[in-house]
């Protein structure tokens, strides 16, 4: 296992994709290995980079079987709870990769994720769509944007989930603009106060990208919405996974990822 990131050798390429994940919680070692097993089965071989500070000494034991896993023992610079997407991802574009999967602890890969986004282009930015039985608030991308006191430019009349972000070297512009907004006095300010008091727009930082992509500076920017119920499911109520999601699943497949938002069934 690496133990940084470091740019790649120039007589070798790298290969074309990177998981990114990131955790300081201590005791989320169980769904990470989940999330580690899930993606060592449905794209197995591609490199898995973990920002893990604390890491015990028994999961780092464990992570060692697991093939083209990167330990980095330390958390992404800049960044701060779940606040460090940006902060993760972007050194691994320069690293070389053609493009950087963001993937939550809470997540278990279901199906051919990696055959999805290979079918996406690299224009694209790939995120989910979030629950509206999790959502705080109005259930809009304009909402959040106008939070931020920006004039809503682009409507999708959702807002936006980061448990899985594809990125590629298009975004960069977006990733930093992302990033200095999450590092900023005034995000900061909300993150520091119980969740329940923060204020639409600044609940978290998927909600600060959702803005942005509401913005005119990145409106036009292409976006690959992943559905929630059909591909990608939150466990956030029947909403979430309604009846005609459920005979969906029966005729076309299941979903590529399930993601626990509101309870963590390995900690019952």
């Amino acid at each position: 296992m690496s133990s940084e990131v470091t740019k790649a050798a120039p007589t070798k390429r790298a290969p074309r994709r990177a998981y990114c994940l990131s955790e300081d919680r201590p005791g989320a070692d169980t769904g990470l290995r989940l999330l580690v097993l899930s993606l060592n089965r449905h794209d197995p071989g591609t490199p898995i980079f973990l920002y893990r500070s604390n890491c015990t000494a028994s999961f780092k034991a464990w992570l060692k079987g697991v093939p083209a896993m990167h330990l980095l023992e330390y958390a992404p610079e800049g960044g701060f709870d779940w606040n460090c997407k940006p902060q993760a991802m972007l050194p691994l574009l320069d690293q070389g990769f053609e493009e950087v999967v963001w993937l939550d602890s809470d997540i278990l890969v279901n199906g051919p994720l990696g055959s999805l986004l290979d079918q996406v282009p690299a224009e694209e930015l790939v995120m989910a769509q979030d629950s509206p039985a999790s959502v705080v608030g109005e259930y809009t991308l304009a909402s959040r944007t106008q939070a931020w006191g920006w004039t809503p430019t682009r409507e999708l009349g959702m807002t936006l989930n980061t448990c899985i972000l594809r990125i590629t070297s298009h975004h960069i512009p977006l990733m930093r603009r992302w990033r200095e907004l999450l590092e900023s006095e005034r995000y900061r300010a909300q993150a520091a106060l119980p969740l329940h008091q923060r204020v639409v727009g600044f609940i978290s930082d998927q909600e600060v990208l959702t803005a942005l992509l509401g913005s005119a500076e990145f409106a036009t920017l292409p976006l690959r919405v992943l559905k929630t119920g059909s591909e990608v499911v939150h466990s956030a109520g029947p909403l979430s996974f309604s009846l005609g999601d459920r005979w969906r699943w029966c005729l076309r497949g299941p979903p590529v990822a399930l993601h626990a938002t509101t309870g963590k069934p390995w900690n019952i």
